[in-house]
This record gives C-alpha cells, sequence and structure tokens, in this order.
C-alpha cells in the first residue's frame, strides 16, 4: 500500500521534507538492527526506485507545489545535497512569478486554478507507479495564501478525482499570539471549511504548541526551523 505525499507551499514543503527524511532515517536505522521487514515496508509505502539509472537512491512519492519555482528548486537542491534520498523530476511545471500574498482568496481562485492542471497531473504520474493506492497526505499551512488557498483546491480536487482513495490533510496552525499574518483567523477559517468536506482526517499542529515545546520541554533558548520541524514530524508520526 502506497502513500503520496503533497507539499504546498513554504511551510508545507519544508514540514514534508522532514517527513519522508525522518521515515527514511528510520527505516535505515531498522534495517541495521535487523527489522529489514519493517524496514522495506516503511519505504515502500513512501518511497519508490527511481525511474533512471542516475541516480542509486530511493524517490519520494511526493508532488512539490508552490507558486514561486525558487522555493521548489530550493528543496530539490537540499534533498539532494543533505539527504540520502531524491524528489522526482517534475516534467509538468507551472509558477507564478509572484505568491498569493497571504491570501487564501488568491491562492484559491486567482492562483489556484492556473497551476491546478499541471499539479493533478504529477499527482496522476505518481499514482501510477503506485502497485496499490492506499491514499494521500496533503502537507499545508492555514495562515499564508499558497497553503492555504491552494492547499484548499488542490485537496477538493484529490476528493473529486480518487473518491474512494483516503485523504488526509497535516494543517499547521498559525501563531495565535503574535498574528504574522493579519488576515491569518480568515484564512485559517475558509481552509477549515474547505478541508471539512474534502478530508476524510484532518491532523492539526498549533505553531504556539511547537514554539512551548521547543522552550519549556525540550529547553531550547535559541530554536530554528529544523527544531520545529523535528517536533512537528515526531508528533505526525504518532498521530498520523
Amino acid at each position: 500500500m502506497s502513500l503520496v505525499c503533497i507539499q504546498v507551499g513554504q511551510c508545507g514543503n519544508q514540514v514534508g521534507q522532514a517527513f519522508l527524511n525522518c521515515i527514511h532515517e528510520d527505516a535505515k536505522r531498522a534495517n541495521e538492527r535487523g527489522k529489514s521487514l519493517y524496514a522495506q515496508t516503511s519505504l515502500q509505502r513512501f518511497f519508490r526506485p527511481f525511474s533512471t539509472q542516475e541516480y542509486n537512491t530511493p524517490c519520494a512519492r511526493a508532488v512539490l507545489v508552490d507558486t514561486e519555482s525558487k522555493a521548489v528548486q530550493q528543496m530539490y537542491r537540499h534533498v539532494h545535497k543533505h539527504s540520502s534520498w531524491s524528489y522526482p523530476e517534475s516534467k509538468d511545471e507551472s509558477f507564478i512569478k509572484h505568491g498569493s500574498g497571504n491570501n487564501w482568496a488568491l491562492g484559491y481562485y486567482t492562483n489556484g486554478p492556473t497551476m491546478l492542471p499541471h499539479v493533478m497531473e504529477n499527482v496522476r504520474r505518481e499514482v501510477e507507479r503506485c502497485d496499490c493506492l492506499e491514499g494521500f497526505i496533503t502537507f499545508m499551512s492555514g495562515a499564508g495564501g499558497t497553503g492555504s488557498g491552494l492547499g484548499s483546491l488542490v485537496s477538493e480536487a484529490l476528493r473529486d478525482e480518487y473518491t474512494r482513495k483516503y485523504r488526509m490533510s497535516q494543517l499547521i496552525w498559525p501563531h495565535m499570539s503574535s498574528r504574522d499574518v493579519i488576515i491569518q483567523d480568515y484564512n485559517l477559517i475558509f481552509t477549515l471549511a474547505s478541508l471539512y468536506r474534502s478530508s476524510d482526517g484532518i491532523l492539526t499542529i498549533q505553531n504556539d504548541h511547537v514554539h512551548s515545546i521547543c522552550s519549556r520541554v525540550l529547553g531550547l533558548k535559541d530554536f530554528s526551523l529544523p527544531d520545529m520541524n523535528q517536533v512537528i514530524y515526531n508528533y505526525i508520526l504518532m498521530n498520523g
């Protein structure tokens, strides 16, 4: 049974990459401890052999989505340099020269329809490489415009196209104490309303709680995004 990960927006791509890296490292350690069956099952669920002979590394069953090419290309380079697995080579890409301005409506109604056909074509390619597709995991944020707006549209398209497959949305809850984005409450409400109709499960992670865990539980005074992502993907693994 295979799962296809769909990473939407800057936050969704960062968390999705950290999650897949954790899955790969866990399988690697399990194989070293003699748990080869567990390692093989775990890898086959989220990874596949690379389609060309150029790279002899597992390839993630994933689709990277963003309105700006810079964010996606940075993710490709980071994984290629620091990880022992790869992302699939996208042959059907569409980028917009500007982002979604932290606006759900801009991501859903303006940028979304332009990018959706290309996104779903890449999803179709990954689905066809699965022997037995179990479902999808979508990584996205509820604060910005691309993750929330375009992520909502992609989730609805998955519901319409793959009705009988399981669809889980992993939603990063915005900071409620600092209000980094002035209209984030509206973005979040619209996102939840859409995901409620299109997802079989919604796993929410609050940024405020992640901050609290890093500072109070882990005792980190100056923590970074990788530290926060580590807390997030461990939470996903325990509750997903």
